[in-house]
Parts: C-alpha cells; structure tokens; sequence
C-alpha cells in the first residue's frame, strides 16, 4: 500500500480577504507589472481584486504575493507597501485600532482580530521588564515569499503606529528576522530605523514598552465597542465559511482511492450540490479548485517524501492517464513532475512502499 502523504498543517483552512492581495497588485502596476501576469496560475479573476467581500485561500494569496515579488522591478516589495499603508486599507479592523485608546489597546485588537485584516501570519504579543515583543508565526512555509510577507507585516504595523499617535519617532529597539540578509538590507533602516538583524530564529520585533502608552489621537470608547462587534462578527463569518472548505478537503483526502464528485460529496454534507456550489462560490473558491489543490499537494508530497514512480503516483492522485496528469501538473507548478523530483533535494532518504 502506499504512503499517505498529508498536507502541510496550518494553511488548508485559513481564508484571507483579499485587502492585501489588492495592495501588491496596486503596487505592482505602478511599477508597471501586467495585472493578468500577476493573477497567473493563482485562481484571482481581476474581478476579485475589486472585491472587498471575496475571500481567498492562503495558498492563492502566496501565490498573488510570490507573483508581484517575482515580477515587480523595484526591490523590498513588503517595505514599500507597508511603510506606505494607513490603518484605513485594513477594514473594519483598522477603524477598531483607529478608536482604541492606547497603542497596548491596538497591539490587543490586532492579536485577536488579525486575520480579518488579511494577515498571512498568526501574531504574538507579549511585554517583560521594559520591552515588548510582537512575533510573526507563518502556518506554513512560503519558501521566496517569506520576506515579502514578513517586511510588508511589520512595516504596517509600525506605520499604523506613528499614523494613529501622530508620532513619527517611533522607533523599535531592533528587528529580528529569521531569513538571509537581502541586497535591499538598507531599507530596512530606512523604514525602521533600529538595528536590523538576520538569520535568527524568530520574526520578532522588539519595542520599548514606553510606546504602549502612547494615546491613540482619534480615540472613542463606544465606537471601539461597535468596532470590535464587528471585527467579532466578521471573524466568525471567515471562520464559519472555511468550514465548508475544510470539510471538503478532509473528505476528498478521506477518499483519495475513488476522490468523490461534487454530489457524492454534497450529499454526505447533507446539501444539494447547489448549495454546496453557492457556499463556495460565496467564498471565491468551489469544488474543483479544492479537489485540483489537494491532487496537487499530494502530487508534491509523493514526489518529495517517496521513491514512487512518477506514473505510479499519476494513479495516486486520481488521474488514470499519465500524461493528463503530467499536463496538469505543468499546469499547477509550471514544470514537470520529475523536474519538480529533481530540483528539491530532500532531508531524509526517501520511502519506498510500493511497486514501481
């Protein structure tokens, strides 16, 4: 029998709005990049990117993200958007820090309600003796795209901080980032200015516990109430929609030997494959999409984790004929399945489990 391959933790489930996506491809067409380059092979429509309502997977976002990296001109991408953004391109969220009353009222808002601002990392807080130390967590690994992610998350950070005080001179006390130093590495001074260093174990950014008292300008206590109803309710919404995803994709990876239709798999939801259509559509994916992503992780992980022939694995992942399936992996990844073997190498020996 051959080796289950899972897929990565962390990411299957996270849904994004599409606030951020729509910032690179801004920033991506100023700096001349084709909007229907950016959007290739990442399931955007251009519609989408109107959309304030269309939510998208992490996966879609990596890919719109790691595209506007790849194509734009100008280097330090993440910087850029960032430092130039205002807590107002963050939804309902940005409005709830807009009210709060103090930057430790703000750093408490963005830990409970970041992913409704299209964060692609989880967020830790904490304060000992006179610092404080925000930490970005990705639920998965983002390979090139990790450095964009990471600048573009805390430039904003710091931004929203010196726009809602009025303080320009907020400074942290250092940066600590877990990738390789960039040939960009001064504009990170440029957009911090404190002592930047790599190739540490964290993403972390240290403040002194000073700013935490700095009173927000425009602060209003009923309309935080309000704000944060709101943020309430529209993480449940996100919550509540990738539901349906999750379950979709748990049952397709239930039943990778037969990989059930849309009404197989709407009727052991207990919904017409109408419904089911609807609710995905609501929420910019539907089942074809899920049903390609899960062939197309599980493709990887074979290829990645085990000896199994690439022929072999066509019938793993539910295609009968292998050359449909090496034209759908071109297709997913831009390149062959046994380039995909040849240009990863792999920290274990690989498992052999089944006839080749």
């Amino acid at each position: 029998m051959a080796p289950r391959a899972s897929l990565p933790d962390g990411t299957q489930d996270w849904l994004v709005p599409v606030y951020n996506a729509a910032l690179f491809a801004q920033e991506a067409t100023r700096q001349g990049v084709d909007r229907r380059q950016l959007i290739k092979g990442t399931g955007f429509s251009l519609k989408d990117l109107e959309d304030s309502d269309t939510l998208k997977t992490y996966d879609q976002i990596v890919a719109l993200i790691d595209n506007a990296r790849r194509l734009c001109p100008l280097p330090g991408l993440g910087l850029r958007i960032g430092r130039d953004q205002s807590p107002t391109q963050w939804g309902i969220l940005g409005y709830a820090m807009m009210c709060c009353k103090t930057v430790r009222h703000m750093m408490a808002m963005l830990i409970k309600y970041h992913r409704i601002a299209a964060s692609m990392a989880e967020f830790y807080f904490r304060e000992e003796r006179e610092f404080a130390y925000l930490e970005i967590r990705p639920p998965g690994v983002l390979h090139d795209a990790l450095a964009t992610v990471v600048e573009e998350h805390f430039s904003s950070v710091i931004s929203g901080m010196r726009l809602l005080t009025g303080r320009m001179d907020i400074r942290p006390t250092e940066l600590r980032l877990s990738y390789a130093k960039p040939d960009y590495a001064r504009l990170y001074g440029e957009v911090f200015g404190c002592p930047v260093h790599f190739s540490r174990p964290s993403n972390t950014l240290v403040l002194e516990k000073k700013w935490l008292n700095l009173p927000v300008t425009n602060s209003s206590f009923l309309s935080s109430q309000m704000a944060e109803r709101i943020c309430a309710m529209q993480l449940k919404r996100q919550y509540v929609e990738h539901d349906v995803v999750h379950r979709v994709r748990y049952l397709l990876l239930e039943h990778t030997s037969t990989f059930p239709d849309a009404e197989e798999i709407a009727s052991i939801l207990h919904m017409t494959s109408r419904t089911l259509r609807n609710r995905l559509h609501a929420q910019g994916t539907s089942f074809q999409a899920i049903l390609d992503n899960v062939r197309q992780q599980l493709a990887i992980n074979y290829l990645e984790q085990t000896d199994l022939s690439v022929d072999y694995i066509c019938g793993l992942v539910g295609f009968n004929d292998a050359s449909n399936f090496r034209r759908a992996f071109r297709q997913w990844t831009g390149m062959n399945p046994s380039d995909l073997r040849e240009s990863r190498s792999r920290s274990a020996q690989p498992v052999s489990s089944s006839p080749r």
